[in-house]
């Protein structure tokens, strides 16, 4: 393992710093893949092969998207083309991805034309099947019944930070005690992002 974690070393001050082509990179990154699957063996796929795999998936999209000779649709069609040849498993996680952007865009429409959460429900239903329309609905449901916990803690919050008649450590007790009230120690993690 030292000697892997000195070869890496070795190999991180050939990186191509500043000099990002894809050519460059690549090669680099062939040097450190060799090095560690020299020292690692077998194990180097299980641990490191996905990310190898992703890395020269990313290159090989780079080329394509750097080739000035190609339109905008061609580097598409090329892309779509490679990933199915060479990389059908990263390919398809993109398009999973994908088809989840492409629900929440219709959704949101739908929603802005004024679909009743009814709607909705019959847009997945026909889309993915009963199963995960279902799914999808009780994912709404927790979502909003969160929301609908934030709002109340944050309109509770500014009445107790608002209050006079409290010293900041009372208001400090306060919150908390609000906070614990509305929120497991887990939830509570989420609240420090808001």
């Amino acid at each position: 393992h030292l000697r892997m974690k000195a070869g890496l070393a070795e190999v991180a001050e050939l990186s191509p710093h500043g000099k990002w082509d894809t050519k460059s990179l690549s090669a680099w990154m062939a040097q450190r893949n060799a090095l560690m699957r020299n020292h690692l063996g077998e194990a180097y796929e299980a641990f490191y092969g996905a990310e190898h795999r992703h890395n020269e998936y990313t290159i090989a999209k780079l080329e394509i998207l750097r080739d000035p000779s190609l339109d905008d649709a061609a580097k598409h069609r090329e892309i779509e083309q490679m990933a199915a040849a060479r990389f059908p498993d990263i390919q398809a996680g993109e398009q999973k991805a994908q088809v989840h952007l492409q629900l929440a865009k219709e959704e949101q429409e739908l929603t802005k034309n004024g679909a009743s959460d009814a709607d909705i429900y019959n847009h997945r239903l026909a889309e993915f099947g009963p199963a995960a329309a279902e799914r999808l609905q009780a994912l709404d449901k927790r979502r909003s019944e969160w929301q609908q916990r934030v709002d109340a803690w944050q309109n509770q919050k500014n009445n107790i930070l608002k209050y006079a008649g409290l010293s900041e450590q009372d208001k400090e007790r306060e919150l908390q005690l609000l906070t614990d009230k509305l929120f497991t120690k887990g939830e509570q993690k989420r609240l420090g992002s808001l």
